[in-house]
């Protein structure tokens, strides 16, 4: 193993920056190929002591023997490429020593230089994995990116003056900005289906196409997308009010924000697979569907990402999870409602629907309003009598806190009349009673600021007491 503390010198190959390193100063002048890039490279003395390695003339790029006298210790090395940090270093060490030169020069023909040798085999890289799931993360992502910078997640339906069925959806917008066929902008004055936006409509998206679809045409004959934007529970869910507990996040003319989403954003559906009678990806009424028939997996909404025990989904936090066979179909009906205020919890009754209409009142009788009888007035000689094992106020307290809280005990409001900002209810007092009732304790506790008390059916009152 090379030791990288053997080698004193450290400098960059000219040509691909590779980082070459020496033991001693012993090559300067020599010429050699770069392990990396096989540029022809001269060692040169450098400022400070150093070395430096600058690209040789073109004539002269075979590796050169070293300079006679090349010590052993460095003689049987080899080129090494060594890995520290992630950045490749390569060690320039002189080759094994040429056999000695004859007394009569011999003419030499040139040997070209040894190729490098190839692998016996080597693998293909492995081809992008594309799957209903990235698919879905990606959209995910742009939808995302939408909402911050809209401030709401695209309308299903692009507004218009169109009819429904002849307006560009949601999926319209993420081509036109995720697509590379930026020559080909919809007319949105004109049908998604007028042949003056062919060049836009019939472009086959690659990011829309699950490849566990076989079918790639809608029936009119344009390329397919193979997902749809949730749009709630019901087959007219996507023209329903954002109000209603049916609603979804796509819709007509209904743009949604996270704040629509009551029910959480991780446990509402955004976008679910189509995978089979897809809509062309253009088609505002075809980018978007409600749950509408059990089962919903292979069923008559047509909803699979192209696995038989399941589907991927679109959450609207941007993950994506695989919803089982198996899943309750009521939950499933939770999740695409955005707002319907029912739990993911299948033991909890309930279904998404609409609101209870407003009451009527046909009948015109007149509604009697009970009257509230007057209040009787306070029991004071029971309230004041009621008895106390143990009264103490662990330290003094102003004698103000100690009626608020007497009166409470009492249930009887005490008025403080003319008193209301004597200084002697500032004053702090200490009480620790035994076996008494409420009124031992309030005529003790007013003692120190020399006042007494009346009580009557409104209540207590403060006054002086008499001298």
């Amino acid at each position: 193993m090379v030791d990288p503390r053997e080698f004193r010198f450290e400098f960059p190959c000219p040509q691909c920056q590779g980082r070459l390193r020496l033991r001693d100063r012993s090559l300067i002048g020599t010429r050699w190929s770069c392990p990396e890039c096989k540029a022809p490279l001269e060692i040169r003395d450098a400022s400070q002591g150093g070395l430096v390695a600058t690209l040789a003339m073109a004539e002269s790029t075979k590796l050169q023997p070293p300079a006679a006298g090349i010590g052993v210790r460095t003689a049987t090395a080899l080129v090494a490429i060594v890995l520290i940090t992630g950045v490749a270093v390569f060690v320039l060490q002189a080759p094994e020593p040429p056999p000695p030169i004859p007394a009569q020069p011999v003419a030499v023909s040139p040997q070209p230089p040894t190729p490098d040798p190839i692998p016996e085999s080597v693998p293909p890289a492995p081809a992008p994995v594309v799957s209903a799931e990235t698919q879905l993360i990606a959209i995910g992502q742009w939808l995302g990116q939408q909402h911050v910078k809209h401030g709401a997640f695209p309308v299903g339906v692009e507004p218009g003056s169109l009819p429904v069925s002849e307006r560009f959806g949601w999926m319209a917008l993420f081509v036109e900005e995720t697509s590379n066929a930026a020559q080909a902008t919809p007319d949105r004055t004109r049908s998604w289906n007028d042949p003056a936006n062919d060049l836009f409509v019939r472009q086959r998206v690659g990011g829309l196409i699950n490849p566990l679809v076989s079918i790639v045409a809608s029936e009119s004959g344009h390329p397919a997308g193979h997902y749809v934007g949730v749009a709630g529970v019901g087959t007219d869910a996507p023209s329903l009010p954002k109000s209603n507990p049916r609603s979804g996040i796509f819709g007509v003319n209904r743009r949604t924000t996270r704040d629509d989403i009551r029910d959480g954003t991780a446990n509402t559906l955004m976008v679910l697979g189509v995978d089979s009678s897809p809509d062309s990806w253009a088609s505002g009424a075809g980018a978007m569907r409600g749950l509408s028939a059990e089962p919903y997996l292979h069923g008559p909404d047509h909803f699979g990402t192209g696995q038989a025990d399941g589907m991927f989904a679109l959450m609207a936090d941007g993950s994506v999870k695989f919803l089982s066979s198996q899943t309750d179909p009521k939950l499933l009906r939770r999740m695409a409602a955005m707002a319907d205020g029912l739990p993911l919890d299948a033991a909890v009754p309930g279904e998404p629907k609409d609101p209870e209409p407003a009451a009527t009142h046909q009948d015109q009788t007149p509604i009697t309003v009970e009257v509230t009888p007057e209040r009787r007035g306070y029991d004071y000689e029971r309230n004041l009598s009621v008895s106390i094992t143990r009264f103490q106020t662990p330290q003094p307290i102003m004698l103000r806190v100690l009626l608020r809280q007497l009166a409470e005990l009492s249930a009887m409001p005490i008025d403080l009349g003319d008193l209301a900002e004597d200084a002697a209810l500032n004053q702090l007092v200490s009480v620790d009673l035994k076996q008494t009732t409420i009124r031992g304790v309030l005529e003790e506790c007013l003692k120190p600021a020399q006042l007494s008390f009346t009580a009557d059916e409104k209540g207590i009152r403060l006054r002086r007491a008499a001298p």
